[in-house]
Formats: structure tokens, C-alpha cells, sequence
């Protein structure tokens, strides 16, 4: 059916061919409407009706053609015959293509047009040449080649260049279109034919097809929230592996929620992001994944009727907006008693209901029919109204008014529905409170709440600690009036980090063992209240690669010694992005790549926490002074003066050397030797603890 296309300029073709006035449309067929019997494939008549129905092969014409046995890249022309007797037939039209029989989603060779009747279009719906050698090809007519007012039957010929290897058997599948010319979807003619055409007598064995590249689901979250709290319309991160092609764009792809069809607003080979299904009912329920007609197994999830989840902008902060569309942010805060918005996903049901992958209305709105709560700074805020985004899909609006008394300051913003709870974000509103400190901790374990050791990376978790995030601030020990003190002594900055209510620090490297220190955070608007922070020698603390995609949650910073290349699994590997399997993909050792470790590998971990440090690991050596890097050339090296015992899968490990990773402060590195008997998977726990008894556990992945 020939329907006027939303893209200026040019008419976008629904079906096969274009019959009426869409065979006017230059650009000749769209792609897989040959009818062949492939992936994804369909044919015209979706579209087209003629006199005899909208069944294909049902008038009295026909399309014709042949090729001759294949030899490995010799060019031969083939002709298309589209006949039909019916006195109103006037304009014709074709599309081919040429697939192995064992990889039906594949290329066979090569098609070039011959002349103005003829094009060859690419799987993308642009015209040839195709992005890449195996981008599937389609022949078609062009506006010259549709001869409107010629009768029957018509030629459009085409040459094709057979493959550069023996792929057996070739599919040939095409299909013609005899049109009346009234400008109308009806009174056309469709039909189709597919033939097999073998390799020619003496050539080399048939290559074996490529194994078709399955695609995985590995988790879904929620979009905004980052947790598996999800609903019917709620906006899913999808994290897997083969999700999307790079091209062509127009590859189908498709997300089912108990056969539901979800909407794909995002996709690459690692992520999707999609619209769960709005007529899904809350319960159990699994997720499928297709493409190219090609499914993944089905995955499980839980539905819930409400599953509230707060976008994030900057950091921490909630995408928050003015009612003049002005964001609020840490320089710009908000007013107490101001009207503002914050963007969401997972409200639930609304009325008027809306499809799912449909963009929500503008007037009226389309409100949820549960009204959702909003808490700032701990108290109950007065909600207007809660709505779907005008224009946007899966998105929701909750407006609110700040509490007319709420201080000014950095504080806690959370919605509640349905009796579900969404993740906190940063509301800041204007005015300076007076910071204060919720927590201290380390840095590399996010642990040992409230106990530390001496030169340790250290985060501080809290309220009220500035307008401006600085994420490079080492070695100052002030940054626009921020100071953190231990006992009085200022300690040098890490991090500050507002929008998230966070700094990381170093605890001073003289500070005691043992015995209690006072920590302080000061800003312009004054000092917090005393946090008590217990020393001992040894708190350690592994560092984390985060996983985006929540699969691996406690993945250790670990490196194969003396590479770029991190232990981890290849689900990890695929989340960020980065290259996998280094070695045999021949990736250089200087860079970033991830790999599993193999037992009798050396791998670095980093951690922070490990205690007294001093060159060659000197008891009486002094440590190194606060503020101060350890020598990049390793001259000397700052080595712990007690080794940690390190376990890898519960196999006690040999530990070759402990002490401050070369040009840092407070981070340790931790040369051990996987053992030979430990256990392959991929969250393989290792476990670094000081002679104290204290330690942490993450895990890293290990194929033998």
C-alpha cells in the first residue's frame, strides 16, 4: 500500500513494490519484499490488492528467470520476465535476491545494474555500494524502469558476479509487480518465484556456512533506577551480547514480553533500550530478544504494577526541571516552595492508556491513575500532578513543589507509588546547610565503616558539600573553601563530588594505628560535627570495575601483570565496551583489553588500605610523606612491611610483591600467582586480608 512517507522529499515504500503513485518513487523497492523464504522476509501484497485478492501468484501472469551453474566469480547476466496479460497492467516493477541455502541471512555474490531500468539497493535502503561485502543486496526497478504505459510482458535485466568461494547451493528469490498505473493501492498484481542454483561441475569444496551469531540476554534493569525493579511501559536497560548489527539499520529487531511485543527505542551489539510491553500483565514473566529471526532464550523478569525509577543528570542529581524548562543543577538550585518536575520512568498505568512505543500526548495528558509521593530532605512534598511526557515514549513527568521550609543544601529526592519505592537522587536547593558526615569508608571496598588505616583511600559519604564537583583535585587539601581534617591535619583531596554526596580522600600517612581520630568537613558555611573514625594497621579494601549491566557485580581491578589487559569475564568485557579474549585476538599488551585469567597468570589487584608502606618494606622506614606519590621508576619501591595473605577460589596464593603501586598515593597493587588448582568460572572469589584478620573478598573470572 502506497502511503506518503513522513520523510520530506522522498516517498517511503510500505511493501515490495510501489504501485500507483509510489512507482513514481525513484528509490525502487524496499529491501527483503522478494518473498522469498528467508529471515525476516516478506512480500508486496501486505500492500498490494489486484483483482484477484491480495494473494500472491493469483492473476494470470508470472515472473521469470534463470541462472546458470556458478563458477567462483564469473559474471553472468540474469533477465527478469514480468508478464501479465490483464488489459489495465501498465507498470512494472521487481526486487531479487541471491541468499546460500545453508545461511539463508547471507549475501551469495554480487549484483550491478546494467542500465536506467535497473538499481541495486542495499539492506540499509541505501543505493549501492553496500557499507560492507556481506550487507545483504536487492535489485529493483528505478522510476525509468516502471514504463508506465507498456503492456506485457516486461524485461529487467541485472548482472550478478557469484561468490569469491564455493558456498553451495544459492536461493534466488524475487518478486514482480504488475501495476494498473490508477494511482490507487489496488488493481495490482503480485507475484513471485524462487529458484536453487548449484555450484558449476569441478569447482573447490563448499565453504561450511558461518555459524550464525546468537544473540544473549544477560540482565535487564530499569533505565533510570539501574535496579531490576520493572513494570508494563517501563523503559528496560537490556544488557546481552549480538543485540544489533551496525548495519544495516533496518535489520528487524524485536523485544517480547510473554509474546508481547515491547518497543526498541536503542539498540547496539551490547544494549538495548526498550519499552516493556504496556499491556503486559504484572507477575512473572519472560524477556526474548529476536533478530534477523534468530531468538534468545527467553529470560526471566518480575513485573510489578508500579516500578518507579528517577532519571539521573549530572552525578547523582535527578533530571529535575523549571516549569520554564530550565534544569536545576548544583550552580542553579532550587527554591523552597518553587514548582518543578522530575523525569521518571515506571509510573504505571495512565488514562488516557497509551500503546506501548506511542510518545505521550500533549493535550490532554495522559495522567497516571495513581497519584505518585515525593520526599525531599525527608519531607512530604505537595504533588500537582504525575503524566507521560509529552513526546517522549516510557517517560513520565511528577509535578511537585519543594517544602516551603526545607533548608538550603544538597538533599535526598525519592518517589514513592504503589508501595514501591524508587532510587534517591540530589535535590540541591539554594542556601548553604551546614555539611555533615554520614559515613567514612574505604574506598576500594565501599566497607570498614568507621575503621581506617593510615595512607588508606578513603570516601566520605554525607550532605552539603559544595556547589562544584572537582574529580582531579590530588594533591590540594582545599577546593572552594571544602576542607576534610583528621585530628586537625588536612588531609589531601581526591575527589569532591556534590552531586553524588561524596569526596574521597587520603587519610594522612603519620596519622596513629590505633586509638580513635576526629574527622571534620568544612565548607563556607562552616565545620560538620566530629565523625569518630577507629584506626587499626591494616583495613584493606579491593578496588571495583563496575559492571553497567549488574551481571558481575564485585568484579576485582585486577590486571594480567605487566598488560593493559584486565581479568574479567567476557559478559563484563561486552558491558563496557572494551576488546575481549586479548591474546588470541592479538590485542598489544599497553592496551585496554579484557580477558579471563588463566591459573599460573600473575595478576595485579589493586586495593587501598594495607598498611604501613616504607621503601624495600623497612620496619624502621618512614612512610611515605602525605600529599607525595611513589616514585614512578619504583626507586624505591614502597613496600608493605607485612605481606597479606591472599586466597584465589579459597587456593591459598603465592604473593610476590605488596606495596604502593608506583606514581600514586593510598592505591596498593598486589602481585599474586593464580594457583594451579583454582576453580575456573566467573566469579571466582579472591580474598586479600592483613595479618589483623581484616579483609575484603571480590572475584574475578578464570578459564582454563
Amino acid at each position: 500500500m502506497a502511503k506518503a512517507s513522513k520523510r520530506p522529499g522522498r516517498a517511503l515504500f510500505i511493501s515490495l513494490l510501489a504501485a500507483g503513485a509510489s512507482w513514481a518513487n525513484r528509490d525502487g523497492a524496499q529491501p527483503r519484499k522478494t518473498g522469498g523464504a528467508f529471515p525476516a522476509e516478506s512480500v508486496c501484497t501486505e500492500c498490494h490488492s489486484g483483482p484477484f485478492g491480495s494473494r500472491p501468484n493469483a492473476g494470470p501472469g508470472s515472473i521469470t528467470f534463470s541462472v546458470q551453474p556458478y563458477r567462483i566469480g564469473e559474471t553472468q547476466r540474469v533477465t527478469m520476465v514480468v508478464a501479465d496479460p490483464g488489459a489495465s497492467q501498465i507498470r512494472w516493477g521487481f526486487s531479487l535476491t541471491a541468499r546460500p541455502q545453508n545461511a539463508p541471512a547471507t549475501q551469495a555474490g554480487n549484483f550491478r545494474a546494467v542500465d536506467a531500468n535497473t538499481q541495486v539497493v542495499c539492506d540499509n535502503d541505501l543505493p549501492a555500494p553496500c557499507p560492507s561485502p556481506a550487507m545483504l543486496q536487492f535489485p529493483t526497478h528505478t522510476r525509468n524502469g516502471t514504463r508506465r504505459g507498456t503492456r506485457s510482458p516486461v524485461t529487467f535485466d541485472i548482472e550478478w558476479t557469484a561468490p569469491a568461494a564455493n558456498v553451495g547451493p544459492i536461493v534466488f528469490a524475487a518478486a514482480g509487480n504488475a501495476a494498473n498505473g490508477n494511482d490507487l493501492e489496488s488493481g495490482d498484481n503480485v507475484y513471485t518465484r524462487s529458484i536453487t542454483v548449484e555450484p558449476a561441475a569441478g569447482q573447490s569444496p563448499p565453504v561450511p556456512p558461518p555459524v550464525p551469531s546468537l544473540p544473549t540476554v544477560s540482565s535487564v534493569v530499569n533505565l533510570a533506577s539501574g535496579t531490576n525493579l520493572l513494570a508494563p511501559g517501563t523503559l528496560a536497560a537490556i544488557f546481552g551480547s549480538n543485540l544489533a548489527l551496525q548495519q544495516p539499520s533496518t535489520v528487524p529487531l524485536s523485544v517480547l514480553v510473554n509474546g508481547l511485543l515491547g518497543a526498541i527505542v536503542m539498540s547496539t551489539p551490547d544494549q538495548l533500550v526498550a519499552q516493556l510491553p504496556v499491556e503486559a500483565r504484572a507477575g512473572p514473566a519472560v524477556l526474548q530478544f529476536t533478530r534477523l529471526g534468530f531468538g534468545s532464550a527467553p529470560f526471566p523478569i518480575i513485573l510489578e504494577t508500579h516500578a518507579p525509577g528517577i532519571f539521573t543528570s549530572a552525578g547523582n542529581l535527578g533530571s529535575v526541571l523549571r516549569l520554564d524548562g530550565r534544569m536545576v543543577t548544583l550552580a542553579s538550585p532550587a527554591q523552597p516552595g518553587e514548582g518543578l518536575s522530575v523525569a521518571a520512568t515506571g509510573l504505571g498505568p495512565t488514562n488516557p492508556g497509551v500503546s506501548t512505543g506511542v510518545s505521550g500526548p500533549a493535550n490532554p495528558r495522559s495522567v497516571t491513575l495513581t497519584m505518585p509521593l515525593v520526599t525531599v530532605g525527608g519531607q512530604r512534598a505537595s504533588v500537582q500532578e504525575a503524566f507521560l511526557e509529552p513526546g517522549a515514549v516510557g517517560r513520565y513527568r511528577v509535578l511537585f513543589s519543594v517544602p516551603g521550609n526545607l533548608s538550603g543544601g544538597n538533599h535526598p529526592l525519592w518517589l514513592e507509588i504503589g508501595g514501591k519505592i524508587s532510587n534517591t537522587v540530589i535535590l540541591p536547593v539554594i542556601g548553604q546547610g551546614l555539611p555533615a558526615i554520614n559515613s567514612v569508608v574505604n574506598a576500594g571496598s565501599f566497607a570498614s565503616t568507621g575503621v581506617a588505616a593510615a595512607g588508606s583511600i578513603l570516601t566520605i559519604f554525607g550532605v552539603n558539600f559544595g556547589q562544584r564537583d572537582n574529580l582531579a583535585a590530588f594533591p590540594v587539601t582545599a577546593f572552594e573553601g571544602l576542607t576534610v581534617s583528621f585530628n586537625t591535619v588536612r588531609a589531601p583531596l581526591f575527589a569532591v563530588v556534590p552531586s553524588a554526596n561524596q569526596i574521597n580522600v587520603l587519610a594522612p600517612t603519620d596519622l596513629p594505628e590505633f586509638g580513635r581520630v576526629a574527622v571534620q568537613v568544612t565548607t563556607a558555611a562552616g565545620r560538620s560535627s566530629d565523625f569518630s573514625l577507629q584506626m587499626v594497621p591494616a583495613a584493606p579494601g579491593i578496588f571495583r570495575i563496575p559492571d553497567p549491566s549488574g551481571v558481575v557485580k564485585n568484579n576485582a581491578a585486577a590486571l594480567l601483570a605487566n598488560t593493559a589487559w584486565l581479568a574479567m569475564p567476557e559478559s563484563l568485557g561486552r558491558a563496557l565496551r572494551i576488546p575481549q579474549n586479548c591474546a588470541s585476538a592479538g590485542i598489544s599488551p599497553a592496551s585496554v583489553c579484557g580477558q579471563p585469567a588463566a591459573p599460573g597468570d600473575v595478576l595485579q589487584l589493586f586495593a587501598t588500605g594495607l598498611g604501613r608502606a616504607t621503601p624495600g618494606g623497612a620496619p624502621g622506614g618512614g612512610p611515605l610523606p602525605t600529599g607525595s606519590v611513589a616514585p614512578r621508576g619504583g626507586e624505591p619501591l614502597y613496600m608493605t612491611i607485612d605481606l597479606p595473605v591472599v586466597s584465589v577460589g579459597e587456593v591459598p596464593a603465592q604473593v610476590l610483591f605488596s606495596g604502593l603501586a608506583p606514581g600514586f598515593a593510598g592505591l596498593y597493587q598486589v602481585n599474586v600467582r593464580v594457583p594451579l588448582g583454582a576453580p575456573a568460572g566467573d566469579e571466582i572469589p579472591v580474598r586479600v586480608s592483613a595479618p589483623n584478620g581484616l579483609g575484603d573478598t571480590a572475584t574475578i573470572a578464570i578459564r582454563r
